[in-house]
């Protein structure tokens, strides 16, 4: 029988830019409801997290069913600080994203 894969999903962009909506991907959503599953958010994905943000309400409720990691070096680039992140959302040195990528048995998406 085989085991039920996880899932990291990379994002890195600004989910309000570009005439999105900033709500949750809705891969994200169905990947968290049946497996585990990571969420990174680096570059401009950062963004999101921050309390306050026009996607922070959607970004606390996906950390609600999957682990949310925040890029500390994206955060430290635009001057968030990680007690403006959103609950549920960690800030995570990147080396951590490898070491999960590196460690195998999951699925890397990047969004």
């Amino acid at each position: 029988m085989a085991s039920t894969p996880s899932y990291l999903v990379i994002h890195t962009r600004d989910p309000l830019a570009g005439g999105r909506d900033g709500g949750v991907d809705p891969l994200v959503e169905a990947l968290a409801a049946g497996a585990p599953t990571t969420v990174v958010l680096a570059q401009n994905a950062v963004l999101a997290a921050r309390r306050g943000s026009g996607a922070a309400e959607s970004v606390a409720r996906l950390a609600s069913s999957a682990r949310v990691l925040a890029d500390d070096f994206s955060l430290h680039e635009r001057g968030i600080r990680a007690d403006e992140l959103v609950g549920g959302v960690v800030p995570a040195a990147m080396e951590e994203v490898v070491d999960l990528l590196m460690a195998g048995g999951c699925r890397a998406i990047w969004r």
